[in-house]
């Protein structure tokens, strides 16, 4: 869905190296500014990303991050909660397995949920991180959005939900086979 996963991306992708990130904490340390990983790829890709998230904590930072949770495990959600990260985004497209895996391309749906929920009880009776839930939906039904954020609802602070508007991505330029720019073009 980011410009990096449709190929849509023109600048150079890479990893932020660890003077990089010194550096931006140095710059705002002290300042009512907060972090956030979020854009540009998933942050839970960069090996470092947890130490990141704690030294900007550790400066006094406010930290957010999104994440679409594929690669987060109990070790980092307890990571995560134990160094006080401030807020976590998961993001999903659709409101079922079925609209998840339309627009995910994988079969992660019951997995996310399940992982949500570790982290939900995890963090137990803390108020950090707060825990968001947002999702996008293109043809989905009312009823299929309420029954999701009942699903959710008991294991994040907040879930939003809006539309995936998908006209501004040149199915030309993107890496799809012709089933799948059909399906996107139809």
């Amino acid at each position: 869905m980011c410009p990096v996963g449709t190929g849509t991306m023109k600048r150079q992708q890479g990893f932020m190296d660890i003077n990089t990130c010194e550096n931006i904490i140095r710059n705002i340390e002290g300042k009512d500014i907060p972090i956030r990983f979020i854009r540009w790829g998933e942050p839970t890709l960069h090996r470092d990303y947890i130490k990141f998230i704690k030294m900007a904590k550790d400066s006094g930072i406010k930290v957010h991050m999104n994440t679409n949770g594929t690669l987060l495990n109990e070790k980092q959600i307890k990571e995560l909660i134990d160094i006080g990260l401030d807020s976590i985004k998961f993001s999903f497209q659709g409101v079922d397995r079925q609209s998840y895996l339309e627009m995910r391309n994988n079969d992660y749906f019951d997995e996310l949920i399940n992982k949500i929920k570790s982290f939900y009880e995890l963090r137990g009776n803390k108020q950090k991180p707060y825990i968001q839930v947002s999702t996008t939906i293109t043809y989905e039904s009312k009823e299929k959005v309420k029954n999701f954020k009942e699903l959710i609802s008991p294991y994040c602070d907040l879930v939003t939900v809006g539309r995936t508007i998908l006209e501004h991505i040149d199915l030309d330029k993107v890496k799809l086979n012709e089933t799948e720019k059909n399906y996107w073009k139809s």
